[in-house]
């Protein structure tokens, strides 16, 4: 590939969103490990907290059920602050209409709980390198 439009910078940055503490441990440390810059919340007051910092977003990993509000709250928020920015829903708890609906909020992706998470790793870089 050829021409900085194909190519991630060098250290992306990804929120990770998330109750519970092992996913989101283990989705920082995999992309850490992968060289992005990892920002963590649990719940989408945190989410929201770090949008109001001003701190660009090249991705989102965000849980569709959180402690305070639904994640496609948070996943309109990020799509309207940066429309480029990667966003993949995470759900133990799929519906027929999580995809369309996720998809109309600016989610790319919907992923289903327990997933593993150099595939993840993996799947967003492949999609900043494609945006």
């Amino acid at each position: 590939m050829s021409g900085a439009e194909n190519t991630v910078t060098d250290s992306p940055k990804v929120l990770i969103v998330d109750d519970e503490r092992l996913v989101r441990w283990s989705l920082a440390e995999a992309f850490r490990s992968a060289g992005f810059t990892v920002l963590e919340a649990q719940d989408v007051q945190s989410g929201m907290d770090c949008l109001a910092a001003g701190a660009g977003l090249d991705a989102a990993l965000l849980d569709c059920r959180l402690p305070d509000a639904d994640g496609l709250v948070l996943c309109d928020a990020i799509h309207r602050a940066w429309p480029a920015c990667v966003c993949v829903m995470m759900t133990a708890f799929r519906t027929a209409n999580l995809e369309p609906e996720a998809h109309r909020f600016g989610a790319r992706r919907v992923i289903d709980k327990p997933f593993d998470v150099d595939d993840v790793v993996r799947s967003v870089r492949d999609a900043l390198i494609r945006r």
